[in-house]
């Protein structure tokens, strides 16, 4: 799930009010584990100038 995806769909939710909290938990846990790729990424990748 992308950054604009998960975005997208808070968007949703800000306009409704949910009554079913678990998705947004659910979203919340995917937008950790993308920082968490995206940090582990720049770690083993870093744009380092030659």
């Amino acid at each position: 799930m992308s950054y604009n995806e998960i975005a997208e769909t808070f968007s949703k939710y800000s306009k409704v009010k949910s009554k079913n909290c678990q998705h947004l938990i659910e979203l919340f846990e995917q937008a950790m584990i993308q920082m968490q790729k995206v940090e582990i990424i720049m770690v083993e990748h870093p744009n380092t100038p030659d």
